[in-house]
């Protein structure tokens, strides 16, 4: 039996070098299908956030809080993604009291798994499923209670 070139061997240690690189890759940062749920859910928290400000700025100006988003998203200057990105419901709405109202989407990622090389999701920490946050819409208002985060489940 014949030993193999030696650039038959470098050839095969180079590719175990890249196969392992391509698998470690993988096991740090996600599968790409799981990087566009993660992406998508950043756009969801997105779109949340400024939903909680168009909300607010309506109850500001109107001194109340609206029967709807689309009643905010009528008003002028106002362009709201109403429509989750993905393949969800579109994002819920409900009013709670004079000054707290409710936001509800349904999310593909719990933040708790999110890898450390994405950014935060700025205080819009969620699990797998629909959650609702329980908001406040006087100034300065944030979230509603200490438990921000309502399982819808």
């Amino acid at each position: 039996m014949s030993r193999p070139a030696p650039g038959t061997m470098l050839m095969w240690a180079a590719g175990l070098v890249i196969a392992t690189a391509v698998v470690v890759g993988i096991l740090a940062t996600g599968s790409p299908r799981q990087q566009r749920l993660f992406r998508l859910d950043a756009v969801r928290t997105s779109h949340l956030a400024s939903l909680q400000h168009a909300v607010q700025s309506f109850h500001e100006r109107q001194g109340r809080l609206p029967s709807s988003l689309a009643e905010v998203d009528a008003q002028p200057g106002i362009g709201l993604e109403l429509l989750d990105p993905g393949d969800h419901p579109p994002y819920r709405y409900s009013a709670l009291d004079a000054d707290r109202f409710e936001l509800c989407a349904v999310f593909d990622t719990d933040t708790a798994a999110r890898p450390r090389h994405l950014p935060p999701d700025d205080g819009w920490a969620h699990g797998i499923g629909e959650q609702c946050f329980a908001l406040d819409a006087r100034p300065h208002g944030r979230r509603a209670d200490d438990s921000a985060m309502i399982d819808a489940d």
